[in-house]
């Protein structure tokens, strides 16, 4: 879904769920599909990839720290490790 920061004045794209079935993960085909995504966004004039995380959720936070997401009001910028 197309969103815009207007903090930062770049358009940007919001992932409403990543979710892989339990036997298989750990494969990384969730970081493909990351990959997949942070391109998509690219393709499409965007800049950086945002979404949510249940707080109960450490396996999610996990992962996505793992790709440089941190926590907090943390953006990836697509095609990068960077943190915005």
């Amino acid at each position: 879904m197309p969103v815009f920061a207007v903090d930062e004045a770049v358009p940007g794209f919001y992932m409403d769920d990543l979710y892989v079935e339990p036997n298989w993960r750990q494969r990384g085909l969730g970081r493909l599909l990351m990959q997949a995504v942070a391109r998509d966004c690219l393709k499409r004039g965007g800049r950086y990839v945002m979404w949510h995380v249940r707080l109960r959720n450490a396996g999610a936070f996990a992962f996505y720290d793992g790709l440089g997401a941190g926590q907090g009001p943390t953006r990836i910028a697509a095609g990068s490790r960077a943190r915005r």
